[in-house]
């Protein structure tokens, strides 16, 4: 008897504890998937999770996109010629998860004209498993066709770390760490309109620290943007496909790497098998003026505006920047 009773209230104690855990979880939902149209993010932010949230209802205001990674959220989509354009800037971004995007955004009967993907230095480094694999990265469930009470379990079924914690504080310093994101995504013709950026002295120290990546996810890559290739022409959708410029000190970088030297020129190599498309990341006036730059990865909105200059009349405008690729026969 003495046994059944030490087992109940061991259950209920922890039961108490599992539902106290959860409460605080989705309370604080530092992700913001439970509450994807909050406007107050301290500590972090889920954007795969609320692009596909406010598209799903607002699909139908759009008939072009532009895919890429947290570079071109300084590429303003209203400077698009002749297009009600859409950003769908997304932190380290990769082709698969643009075509798990175009799928759906399809398969809800969005009528698109023309798709732009950016391309990166670190495309054929990082595979799609790792970003399913952390909380910041993992696609939206309706993308992945991941079980509902499965994807939310992973945030809120899981033990608190010291940044749930965190996001209390900052709530009550009034923080609001990322609300240029946050007017990205659900009022981009006010975020580009008035998109304010910090830049630091073209000679200070963060231009000398390089931004890396490693592994090797070249054929997953390649796969995925010869299906977003395919899908598009499928659909009678433009396609254009143009790798981001790259900073100079990350570009020594990339290519004093034996195995990223490797894969990058690999990358390009088969990239015009399967498309046209804009190089960017020859070293140029661009590339080695870090006035043209936030950080060793991000340019500024000026070079997003170049960028578009550059590919919508076809045409360099600065050496080397910008260098139409035409696709190349496969050899069968």
């Amino acid at each position: 008897m003495q046994y059944r009773k030490w087992v109940y209230i061991s259950l209920s104690t922890l039961f108490i504890l599992l539902f106290v855990n959860t409460v605080f979880l989705y309370k604080t939902d530092i992700y913001s998937v439970a509450h994807p149209e909050r406007k107050i993010f301290p500590t972090a932010f889920h954007q795969r999770f609320m692009i596909v949230e406010y598209l799903k209802k607002h699909f139908n205001e759009y008939d072009t996109l532009l895919f890429g990674s947290s570079r071109v959220q300084f590429i303003n989509p209203q400077h698009i010629p002749d297009a009600k354009a859409y950003n769908l800037t997304i932190a380290e971004g990769i082709p698969q998860e643009y075509l798990l995007m175009l799928k759906y955004l399809l398969s809800l009967g969005m009528k698109q004209k023309l798709v732009l993907v950016g391309l990166d230095n670190f495309t054929f480094n990082i595979s799609f498993a790792q970003h399913q694999a952390a909380l910041e990265t993992k696609s939206h469930y309706l993308l992945t066709g991941e079980p509902k009470l499965k994807f939310y379990g992973n945030f809120f079924f899981r033990k608190p770390t010291k940044r749930d914690f965190q996001d209390i504080k900052n709530r009550e310093k009034g923080l609001n760490l990322y609300k240029m994101h946050y007017d990205i995504i659900y009022h981009q013709k006010k975020a580009f309109a008035h998109q304010k950026y910090s830049q630091p002295k073209p000679d200070a120290p963060i231009y000398n620290d390089p931004t890396t990546w490693h592994g090797n996810a070249l054929q997953s890559s390649l796969k995925a943007i010869r299906k977003i290739k395919e899908l598009c022409d499928k659909n009678s959708i433009k396609v254009i496909f143009f790798i981001n410029p790259i900073q100079h000190t990350s570009y020594d970088a990339m290519m004093k790497d034996k195995t990223n030297r490797m894969l990058f020129g690999e990358f390009k190599k088969e990239l015009a098998k399967i498309t046209d498309y804009y190089d960017f990341t020859k070293p140029n006036a661009i590339s080695k003026d870090n006035r043209n730059w936030l950080e060793t990865s991000h340019f500024i909105p000026k070079i997003g505006d170049l960028i578009l200059k550059t590919i919508f009349n076809d045409k360099v405008y600065v050496k080397d920047f910008g260098i139409h690729v035409k696709q190349t026969k496969e050899k069968k």
